[in-house]
């Protein structure tokens, strides 16, 4: 899959763009993005995300935590089968664009897009009052079509990536893994520690840089390692040794190795207790020795 922000670097075939910010890239956006790849066959194409970088309410001063990095997004587009993710350059000047000018200076001179794919809420132009219903009317005098997708619906309401984010503060992983149709994950490269894991037995890939992130509750979890196995995590400020930022500490069960540099994906399956701080080493010890125990019951027995 191509990775690019310039529009020379698109493929000179007709292009089919599915627009959005696809942040987590859910069942709701996976409906879009697959009729985008399915409208590129059928024209011979090739299917484009476009999306924006940074998130737009950053660039306009609103707090936004996203529920992937880029890089994890890009490969959850590739999986789907995507040819490109473009992600646009999100500017003030970009902000004050009215949806005209958007869709012409846009999408019609410098995307020379062929057919659009939309979500039934998405908007666009100056603040947002572009509609799917207006974004259709002004490409069809073009002779350009705007596919519409309805919302994919989960309990009665739709699929949406504030949904998710909002389960995630509760803590709830199966009805965010049931809203993105795979297991919450965290990814990134392992990173040398203060190695004080290894010497209670207990050595930890760790995976830090979370800030931005929306992330459940901090505690310990249950966890899948992608190609690994299952392991414990400490995800959190790890109050027996402070330091700055979140950080995910991963102890891979029956894993012996060095993962540093590696990239990791970490599947967060069972949530297990809330962080406590501890005495010393010897009180965490005993409590990282029934933390495994439970996860091998729970995990083994596929309660989660």
């Amino acid at each position: 899959m191509i990775i690019t922000q310039r529009f020379e670097a698109l493929p000179n075939v007709p292009r089919v763009f599915a627009l959005g910010n696809f942040d987590g890239v859910h069942l709701g956006h996976q409906a879009l993005l697959l009729r985008a790849v399915e409208r590129a066959r059928e024209l011979q194409g090739v299917a484009i995300a476009m999306g924006f970088a940074p998130h737009p309410l950053k660039v306009l001063g609103f707090p936004i935590e996203t529920i992937t990095t880029e890089a994890v997004k890009a490969q959850l587009l590739a999986n789907l089968g995507l040819d490109v993710y473009f992600a646009l350059p999100f500017t003030r000047q970009l902000a004050e664009m009215p949806p005209d000018d958007f869709v012409q200076a846009v999408l019609l001179e410098q995307a020379e897009t062929r057919l659009v794919v939309v979500g039934f809420n998405y908007s666009f132009g100056r603040n947002a009052i572009g509609t799917p219903a207006y974004l259709q009317q002004l490409l069809q005098v073009k002779g350009i079509s705007v596919d519409i997708v309805p919302p994919v619906m989960f309990a009665g309401e739709p699929v949406s990536s504030s949904r998710i984010r909002q389960c995630l503060r509760q803590g709830d992983l199966p009805a965010v893994q049931a809203l993105l149709g795979r297991p919450y994950s965290i990814s990134g490269v392992v990173q040398r520690g203060d190695q004080r894991g290894r010497v209670l037995g207990f050595p930890t890939a760790n995976l830090y840089n979370l800030e931005g992130l929306a992330l459940p509750p901090l505690g310990v979890y249950g966890v899948e390692v992608v190609g690994l196995g299952l392991g414990m995590a400490n995800l959190g400020l790890r109050p027996t040794f402070p330091q700055a930022g979140p950080a995910l500490e991963v102890h891979v069960l029956d894993y012996v190795g060095d993962l540093y540099g590696m990239e990791l994906e970490v599947r967060l399956l069972k949530y297990i207790r809330p962080e406590r701080q501890f005495e010393g080493l010897i009180d965490l010890k005993q409590q990282l020795l029934l933390d495994q125990q439970i996860i091998r019951d729970a995990l083994g027995r596929a309660e989660y």
